[in-house]
């Protein structure tokens, strides 16, 4: 069944400003930059003006809370997708899928970025999933929280990145 999960952060950018921020590769490659000298990044602009962008991080098991490194084996490598459409109109749609080596989990999201007051809303769903037996839910928990996290901390960069190009 999995976790569910909902984060929202605002922007005061045009939807079509931060559209253009979120899919920029200069942002992307700063982002895996600042995120770990382990984590590599691919993306694509599509011909309908989208734009995917798929990141993998190699996280040390000695850095994983004691439970965690109990039912995995070696380090994980954590994968995942962000994929958006285009600008229509004053709103853009994408989605996020994330998953683990080491780990039977899964991440699936969908993001959408809409007008708010004279700026724009950025909001995440989705759910986590983690099948490991007794300690799956707590890892869901944690899953999610720092998925919560990411969204704030990229939010915060994208709206740095938009405050420096002005």
């Amino acid at each position: 069944m999995g976790r569910k999960f909902s984060y929202t952060e605002d922007f005061d950018v045009t939807p079509a400003q931060a559209h253009s921020a979120l899919t920029d590769e200069a942002l992307w490659d700063k982002r895996t930059k600042e995120v770990s000298d382990r984590a590599s990044v691919e993306y694509s602009h599509r011909p309908d003006g989208g734009f995917d962008v798929v990141i993998s991080e190699g996280v040390g098991a000695s850095v994983l809370p004691g439970f965690v490194r109990k039912v995995i084996r070696g380090d994980l490598v954590i994968t995942r997708k962000d994929s958006w459409g285009p600008l229509e109109g004053d709103r853009a749609n994408g989605t996020l899928e994330g998953g683990s080596t080491g780990l039977t989990s899964k991440v699936r999201g969908n993001f959408a970025l809409t007008p708010h007051g004279t700026g724009s809303r950025l909001t995440l769903t989705g759910t986590a999933e983690v099948k490991v037996p007794f300690v799956g839910g707590k890892i869901e928990g944690m899953v999610t929280e720092m998925i919560g996290k990411m969204v704030h901390s990229e939010s915060k960069q994208a709206r740095e990145y938009l405050a420096d190009r002005a």
